[in-house]
């Protein structure tokens, strides 16, 4: 990985080509179509009218996956209004965090501004990412908490470690989960690295995986 200092260098203003192709490209088309089944599930157990306790157990009746999701959404209709042309507009913004956040995951393997551009380009027009940030769905904000998580784990890499690092990788780890459970097969695979390739923080590891489990 290369060093901070040659991070810092980076012109930020790379990311902003991409961003705005996605923008040119996606947004417009944000409501063209109607509601899905799906998305119609989303939307009811979101009401922002009901207690939380029954958003919860709205959840448990109609949904597969975590709740944290839903709560997100349910406090964006509390600040923006229950409209279900509103619904898909928080996986707008999850979609541009994370073309920041794989921003910050890239950069700590090149400095090379074609290789970042490239990238960058690759990841925010991706047609499977475009058409799951155009829906009411969960998938763009888990792969948003799935980046983070990412992101949190290479942080700690460099061994120069420090308890806000390792908070920071619980804390993502947790919220990874508590979104959508193929998480596991994430946090599974850095505890199998280092396991069997880092070996530094073993103990760590196993008590992290522990704690969240």
């Amino acid at each position: 990985m290369k060093n901070n200092s040659e991070h810092s260098k980076l012109n930020f203003s790379l990311i902003t080509i991409p961003i705005i192709f996605y923008l040119i490209f996606s947004v417009y088309q944000i409501n063209i179509e109607d509601l899905w089944f799906d998305e119609m599930a989303t939307f009811w157990v979101t009401n922002p009218f009901v207690d939380n306790s029954t958003t919860y157990q709205n959840i448990l009746l109609s949904e597969n996956t975590p709740p944290i999701y839903y709560y997100v959404v349910k406090y964006f209709f509390n600040l923006f209004g229950y409209n279900p042309y509103i619904l898909r507009v928080p996986n707008i913004f999850f979609f541009l965090i994370s073309i920041y956040i794989f921003y910050l995951i890239i950069i700590k393997f090149s400095i090379d501004r074609k290789f970042i551009l490239f990238s960058l380009l690759l990841f925010s027009l991706n047609h499977f990412l475009i058409s799951y940030s155009h829906e009411g769905r969960v998938y763009i904000f888990y792969l948003l908490t799935s980046l983070f998580l990412i992101n949190s784990y290479l942080n700690l890499i460099d061994r120069n470690n420090n308890n806000l690092k390792f908070l920071l990788f619980f804390l993502f780890s947790f919220i990874s989960i508590n979104t959508f459970l193929f998480s596991f097969i994430i946090i599974g695979s850095i505890f199998l690295f280092e396991i069997f390739f880092m070996k530094k923080n073993k103990d760590f590891f196993v008590i992290n995986i522990i704690l969240i489990l």
